[in-house]
């Protein structure tokens, strides 16, 4: 590291630590809730992100020691500069009614946003660590003076320069309890605000990813690709949606072609194309595909018994009835690692992986290009898994029953010991 760099890795820290300590004057002075009950409030932007909680609530709704409410707010549409209210009224009420929660709150009704205050909250859920999508009534700065903040990660932190932004001071220095995802998280967090901890104004407490408990939940369940008495050899590819190495980079473009060829040049094969949702969107308007070239490799996958092009939420069932996983770096990872099946890592020009996924990786089939892919592929489907032990062990390791069965536990006995 050069003398530069170091000067403003150094100045950074320094910095941090300041914008901490004066966050914890303003945190420190939260009044004392004098609920009956624990009122613990979630907040709900994106449907597709509540399975993070979805245990947890459930759980929480139903224990007599906590009452439960879910804070809907509208998305925040960038391109117009407005929060799309429809959204909120239809998409995202609808999915809370259909799974029938209770005490849902529409943030923004009759022309005015809600005055969370008004139910005295003791804790509030962030869904994600971002305030520039929340209004100023709901930004963790404004209702971390009133009510204990807390958040748990929606995606498994993978790597350690992606912190600066999924772990972000802003966001973080008014936060009172971090449900960490693993131990390099719960050291991160730590470190850089020592004082804080040690005086109890703020906890980071390692519980597991949330995740991890719906996913072994589903491993019993149907699967909509693919049936527990399919015998083809089932390949899971998921692109990165970017080809910005400093986010983790993307295969999708230089694989793309090949892949599909390669399944359908033996029936017995059989491949589930999971995309990341910003996939498409991204290339496009980088100008690296057009819409059109889109939708012909699209219809590779209309009416194909072997290709399946998987848009759902859902993600877990498939996992379990597949063999193999293909793909470049992504938080999903870790849930498919939990499996114990082979993953084939593709990797790009620069990933700064953190420790875990270094470990994960160490056990995984690292392609740094189709052939290597293909090559591995073909031995797996012959049955040829040298790393199959090594990697059974290291999950084991890695991934104790505490921080994967009983991570809803965890949270709750926090909430009711706090």
């Amino acid at each position: 590291m050069n003398k530069t760099k170091l000067t403003y890795k150094v100045a950074r820290k320094i910095y941090d630590s300041y914008r901490f300590l004066v966050a914890d004057f303003k945190i420190k002075n939260l009044k004392k809730v004098t609920n009956t009950k624990k009122k613990i409030v979630f907040i709900s932007q994106m449907s597709n992100l509540w399975i993070n909680v979805d245990d947890l609530y459930n759980q929480l709704s139903n224990d007599d020691q906590f009452e439960t409410y879910v804070l809907m707010i509208p998305e925040f549409d960038y391109s117009k500069k407005e929060f799309d209210i429809q959204t909120m009224n239809t998409k995202i009420y609808d999915f809370h009614k259909n799974h029938n929660h209770q005490n849902t709150i529409k943030a923004f009704d009759q022309g005015k946003w809600f005055d969370l205050k008004n139910i005295n909250p003791d804790y509030v859920f962030y869904e994600r660590p971002y305030s520039s999508y929340l209004p100023i009534e709901y930004k963790i700065s404004t209702v971390s003076k009133y009510a204990k903040t807390c958040y748990l990660p929606y995606g498994y932190e993978m790597m350690n320069y992606i912190f600066d932004t999924s772990l972000n001071v802003d966001f973080f220095r008014y936060l009172h309890i971090f449900f960490a995802d693993s131990y390099v998280t719960e050291s991160f967090n730590k470190k850089r605000a020592p004082l804080s901890h040690r005086l109890g104004l703020r906890k980071t407490i390692l519980t597991g990813h949330p995740i991890f408990n719906a996913f072994n939940k589903a491993q019993s369940e149907d699967n909509l690709f693919w049936d527990n008495d399919d015998q083809r050899f089932k390949i899971i590819w998921a692109p990165r949606w970017t080809i910005d190495t400093q986010l983790g980079g993307s295969n999708f473009l230089t694989y793309k072609d090949n892949i599909v060829d390669y399944v359908e040049k033996d029936k017995k094969r059989s491949l589930v194309f999971r995309p990341h949702p910003l996939t498409f969107k991204n290339f496009i308007s980088l100008g690296l595909i057009t819409s059109d070239e889109v939708d012909e490799y699209l219809r590779k996958f209309q009416n194909n018994e072997q290709l399946y092009y998987d848009q759902t939420s859902e993600y877990f069932t498939t996992f379990w009835h597949s063999d193999v996983f293909v793909g470049d770096i992504s938080s999903i990872i870790p849930c498919y690692f939990l499996t114990g099946k082979p993953i084939i890592y593709c990797h790009t020009d620069a990933v700064d992986d953190n420790d875990i996924m270094k470990k994960i990786f160490s056990v995984s089939y690292n392609a740094y290009s189709f052939e290597d892919v293909e090559k591995t592929l073909l031995d797996l489907q012959n049955g040829i898994d040298p790393l199959k032990e090594k990697r059974l062990k290291l999950k084991d390791e890695l991934f104790e029953d505490k921080y994967v069965k009983y991570v809803t536990q965890n949270i709750i006995k926090v909430l009711k010991d706090n």
